[in-house]
Parts: structure tokens; C-alpha cells; sequence
């Protein structure tokens, strides 16, 4: 083996056990213990609980942990440490979802936490000015996720949902932990609402409108220090229809994007499409 190969091995076993009553209670519990011959070894679990009441109310759990392995470049490159963790994660979610009588309308309201220690970090010796990679940092993150769908008559429904994600990173400079917002170019607020259904039978129309909030990017000046900005919020807009023949066999579409042509940005410096749009046909014989 040459001087730039690498082997590694690695074993798993995975087991499930899923519980269902007539009452009501539905419950799934796994966990996957792997043992690598480079990371060790690492066990994951998830527990899923949930409660179905009087066929309306759902109310629902989901606990659960995950590990990220170094990359070869983390553990190998010029700047690489053998002796890296893998990144461990704890999740978890709860909420409650509602059905309206014939389906008619849902809505769901979810709440989650992610935890994450042990995250890779690049670091620079500010003595020696070696770098390297090395397990400091600390990462979490939580929010709220609402969703709604309505339906509006039989053939046409609305649905809307909206995100709201904060996040903050804990690091180690100077022998002192220091604790920011990290979520680059991760927007708190993102809105989105859909409405669409059958004019006729052949014929089907659909508009949707999102609106994404303020983020921040991060950029470098002529001395490659970092700078970090605001990216604008926008809307887009798009409008979707379809006609079909032939019993279906044959469906002609247009698709139209960003409408209003906005200007905006998803990574600063980098351009985005104006308005655009695309047309075709299916066949299904």
C-alpha cells in the first residue's frame, strides 16, 4: 500500500422496535451501534412517541441523536489531525397537528432543538501560526415551524406555512468561551403560501408566493479580514399551469418564475435569475 492510501473499517448493527394501539399510542424506538477503526466506536438512538386524540388531535415526539464523521481532508491534509471526534448531535422535536372533519383542513405546529458538540474547528496557533483542525466548538440551534392546509372547495386548496430558525455558536478564543449568531446566509423568517386546483378537469392553475427575511453573509476585504453584511429580504412570485389530453396521456405546462423580476441575493456577490419561465410537455402512454 502506498504512502497515500488509506484503509479503515468499520461494523454496525442496527436494531427497531415499533408499538401500535388501538387507543391511540404509537411508539418506534431504534439505536445503531458502529465501531470504526479510525473514529471508535459510536451508538445513535431515536424515540418517536405519539398520541392520536378523538381522531383530531395528534400530538408527537421525536428524540434523537446523530454523529458526523471527520472528513479525509480534516484528518489527513497538510493541515489534517488524526485525533479528531466525530461531531455528536442531540435532536429534538414536539408539537402538535390538527384534522378538521373530512380532511377539510390541518394544521401543524412544531417546536425543535439541535445540539451539537465537538464541532470541527480550523484553528491557527497564535504562537507557532501552525494550523490545524481540532474539536472546540459547540453549536445550537432551535425554532418553530407552523404549516397549514386548507381546502377551499374540491378541487382547490391553500396552504401556508412559516419558519422561524435562530441559531448560535460557542467557541474558545483566549482561554474565553464567546457565544454568536453563526447562521450564515440562513434567513429567521421564511413565509410561504401556495393556492391551487383544477378550473376544470383538463385544466389545472397554481400560484405561490414566498417571502424570505433578512440574512447575514460574510465577505473579505483587500486584507482578507473578515467582513460580515446584511442580505436584503425579498418575495417571488410564480404561477404554474397545465392542460391535459388524450385522458391524461398527454399534459402541456408552462412554469413562471419571480414574476415581479426582484432583485435579490442569495450569496453575496453571486447574481440570481430575474424573471424566467419554462414550458414543455409529458407523455404517458
Amino acid at each position: 500500500m502506498g504512502k497515500d492510501s488509506l484503509k479503515q473499517s468499520q461494523f454496525g448493527v442496527y436494531t427497531a422496535a415499533v408499538v401500535n394501539t388501538t387507543k391511540g399510542f404509537n411508539a418506534e424506538l431504534g439505536g445503531r451501534f458502529n465501531h470504526h477503526s479510525e473514529y471508535g466506536s459510536n451508538f445513535v438512538f431515536n424515540f418517536n412517541p405519539s398520541f392520536l386524540l378523538q381522531e383530531r388531535w395528534k400530538f408527537f415526539v421525536n428524540i434523537s441523536s446523530a454523529y458526523k464523521t471527520p472528513t479525509l481532508y480534516q484528518l489527513y491534509s497538510e493541515y489534517g489531525n488524526k485525533a479528531l471526534d466525530p461531531e455528536k448531535a442531540i435532536g429534538v422535536e414536539g408539537g402538535v397537528q390538527f384534522f378538521a372533519n373530512k380532511n377539510k383542513a390541518t394544521a401543524r405546529v412544531t417546536y425543535f432543538n439541535r445540539s451539537v458538540k465537538d464541532v470541527i474547528f480550523f484553528y491557527t496557533d497564535p504562537n507557532t501560526y501552525q494550523s490545524f483542525y481540532i474539536n472546540q466548538d459547540k453549536q445550537d440551534d432551535h425554532g418553530i415551524e407552523l404549516e397549514t392546509t386548507i381546502a377551499l372547495c374540491k378541487t382547490t386548496s391553500l396552504k401556508l406555512f412559516y419558519t422561524w430558525t435562530d441559531g448560535k455558536i460557542t467557541t474558545n478564543n483566549n482561554g474565553k468561551d464567546t457565544t454568536y449568531f453563526n447562521l450564515i446566509r440562513r434567513p429567521k423568517s421564511v413565509l410561504g403560501l401556495s393556492l391551487g386546483g383544477n378550473i376544470s378537469k383538463r385544466l389545472y392553475a397554481g400560484t405561490s408566493v414566498n417571502a424570505v427575511g433578512k440574512r447575514t453573509d460574510i465577505t473579505y476585504d483587500a486584507f482578507f479580514n473578515q467582513v460580515e453584511l446584511k442580505l436584503d429580504s425579498y418575495i417571488l412570485w410564480g404561477v404554474y399551469t397545465q392542460y391535459s389530453f388524450l385522458k391524461n396521456k398527454i399534459k402541456v405546462f408552462a412554469d413562471l418564475h419571480n414574476i415581479t423580476g426582484t432583485k435579490y441575493a442569495e450569496v453575496y456577490g453571486f447574481n440570481t435569475p430575474g424573471f424566467n419561465a419554462s414550458a414543455g410537455a409529458r407523455f404517458n402512454f
